[in-house]
């Protein structure tokens, strides 16, 4: 695949939710999350203060995905259009067939098990859409539910960078976990 171009993409779902590219009406929604102090705070990006930084959010999104160098999905209910949390590949490096996940729910919508219904759902789509061999998430160390979250589908620790990260006029460290696509097919 040429480094430019798009990676493939498709509406996706599962038993409870549907997956699709992100519109203009979803800038409230993504405004609602990105504004959230609670979502936010193991997230190292400004919080949205205007319905003007969604809208550059969903550009920064597009524009990512026209260069090829990730994808993105908004998440819906099945029936509802409102946008509840996003789920996407960022960071993709094509060369080394590994991308890292990432992803975010509203907090009306935490411990119903929707991220555990979501994510097998996208490392499928990662190992054979994608043609990943691996599959990687970077986790603030606080984020206890993130953390349990990506290793009960087996992923494995790779490292703890210390204050990789410097952001609201402090140091933070990053802990990344990765899975491999052949622990990925054994696994089920």
């Amino acid at each position: 695949m040429a480094d430019n171009q798009k990676l493939p993409y498709r509406e996706l779902e599962t038993e409870r939710l549907f997956f699709r590219k992100l519109e203009e009406k979803d800038i409230p929604a993504l405004f609602e999350l990105r504004s959230n102090p609670d979502l936010m705070r193991f997230i190292p990006r400004p919080m949205a203060k205007e319905q003007k930084d969604a809208e550059d959010l969903l550009n920064m999104i597009r524009d990512t995905v026209d260069k090829g160098e990730g994808v993105h999905w908004g998440m819906y209910l099945k029936g509802e259009d409102t946008c509840i949390g996003g789920i996407g590949f960022y960071r993709v490096e094509k060369e080394n067939f590994r991308g890292e996940i990432g992803y975010m729910l509203h907090p009306d919508y935490h411990r119903r098990g929707l991220m555990r219904e979501t994510i097998p759902l996208f490392l499928k789509f990662a190992f054979e859409d994608l043609n990943f061999n691996s599959v990687c998430a970077m986790v603030h160390p606080d984020n206890v539910a993130s953390i349990r979250l990506v290793e009960s589908f087996g992923f494995s620790r790779e490292g703890h960078l210390r204050e990789n990260i410097y952001f609201n006029d402090a140091f933070e460290d990053t802990v990344i976990f990765g899975l491999l696509k052949k622990e990925w097919e054994g696994g089920h």
